[in-house]
């Protein structure tokens, strides 16, 4: 069915008044026709308005992606989610500091006049909004207290359910200064207060050599802080496993596919509770040509994947005759495709978890147990006392364990070795390590 914007019809705010525009409550797909629509008026920059001609060409190429659909970057998911999240009727709040073009200069969301510097900035994102609700979109570069600013924002996204508030660190590592307000109140206030949250913290992460301030969100913090129960799928609880979204303190995500982050971000206000959500958002994917996603990606047949099993089966030998499984989660995804399409081998199966808390423990059971005759390896790029291995290591081992199909294992670990920085301040140190890890990742 073809859809158009001219017949969508605005929803009122009500708390947990989520619209039904196409399928079920909990379907974050939108139709591709509705995806274009949206994704020309919020990439069209106006001929009158002077605009940056680096910027009018980075606008200009992602109208062209979505148009074509050539695949389209993590900023244009992000836009597009917004963007659709807004033309619903919802509200949009985004702070940090520099959020407005983005560290990275991936956003632009606010785009400035370069003929009258001191005149009304352009916002595209106003274009999906009726004229004179602008404020429903409320972007702000933010003073350096993470603290602070945080702390606010948590307190906005209490009050506000039918908003989607967003805090960006600058860097990932930079959320440190607002750990109070992560441990007292994000991860907790709901067990201690019956206080619900949707806030969403964008954490860049990634071990890139850009040295230990700037490499790592310390994931292991915010899975140690989650309260999923590893028991659930060990007593096979039944009840609490299908309740487990809804039981749990908060979700960790790691997005390998702007896709998956476009959905992640939109089933915050498409269902009918609220859970904090912590992204790690990857610096090196936002530009990686690899890492793009069709539009039948976004449409409402898809929805937010959990796990991606090996998405090139034609590559590589008949599930039966997998040797070697390689699970892995974030950015390292593309630094151990790209090994194995170097090394040329084909009995090795990658699989990506993508949702960390709460772990997807059925999910993963029906991707890996094809794989009968393989052995298991964690592969990260954090050093062994960093990243998602305590999490994840007891959580895998209970599935290969409830998994009657495959060989009875203790998963292993590939991966820097113990450290006390998160990362190396020397860049040749840092690729002999990334070459290390890799070459294990297919040693037998």
């Amino acid at each position: 069915m073809d859809y158009n914007l001219k017949d969508w019809q605005p929803v009122p705010w009500e708390m947990i008044k989520v619209p039904i525009l196409w399928g079920r409550i909990k379907d974050t797909g939108v139709p591709v026709t509705i995806l274009k629509q949206i994704g020309e008026k919020i990439n069209t920059i106006p001929n009158d308005f002077n605009a940056h001609q680096q910027i009018r060409k980075f606008y200009e190429e992602r109208l062209n992606w979505i148009q074509k659909d050539q695949g389209v970057d993590f900023a244009t998911a992000e836009a597009l989610a917004f963007g659709t999240l807004l033309h619903e009727g919802f509200n949009i709040r985004l702070s940090g500091e520099d959020v407005q073009r983005a560290t990275f200069s991936h956003r632009h969301t606010v785009i400035h006049d370069q003929k009258n510097p001191n005149g009304n900035p352009y916002v595209p994102l106003h274009k999906v909004i009726p004229k004179g609700q602008e404020d429903r979109l409320s972007i702000y570069n933010s003073h350096l207290s993470e603290y602070g600013v945080l702390g606010f924002e948590y307190g906005y996204s209490i009050t506000n359910p039918n908003t989607l508030v967003l805090w960006e660190a600058q860097f990932g590592d930079f959320a440190n200064g607002a750990q109070i307000v992560i441990d007292n109140y994000i991860a907790s206030a709901e067990s201690k207060w019956d206080v619900d949250s949707g806030i969403v913290l964008l954490l860049p992460n990634g071990m890139d050599g850009q040295g230990p301030e700037h490499s790592s969100g310390r994931i292991e913090r915010f899975l140690q802080l989650s309260d999923d129960d590893p028991a659930v799928f060990e007593r096979n609880l039944g009840v609490r496993l299908k309740r487990q979204m809804r039981n749990s303190n908060m979700q960790i995500v790691q997005c390998t596919t702007p896709a998956n982050y476009f959905h992640s971000l939109r089933r915050q206000l498409r269902r009918d509770f609220r859970k904090p959500l912590i992204a790690m958002t990857s610096k090196k994917l936002l530009r990686l040509q690899a890492a793009k996603s069709k539009l039948n990606e976004f449409s409402e047949q898809a929805r937010f994947s959990q796990i991606y099993d090996d998405p090139f089966p034609e590559q590589i030998n008949q599930p039966h005759e997998i040797q070697r499984v390689i699970l892995c989660s974030g950015q390292v995804y593309y630094d151990i495709l790209k090994k194995r399409e170097d090394l040329k081998i084909k009995n090795t199966a990658i699989v990506r978890i993508e949702q960390l808390a709460p772990f997807p423990y059925e999910f993963l059971q029906s991707v890996i147990s094809k794989y009968n005759k393989a052995y298991f390896v964690w592969v990260q790029e954090e050093h062994q006392n960093y990243g998602p291995w305590s999490f994840v290591r007891p959580r895998i081992q209970s599935v290969i364990s409830k998994t009657q199909s495959l060989i009875q294992q203790q998963v292993q670990y590939i991966g820097r070795k113990p450290s006390g920085s998160p990362a190396t301040g020397f860049h040749q140190l840092h690729e002999k390590e990334v070459q290390s890890y890799l070459t294990k990742a297919f040693e037998f």
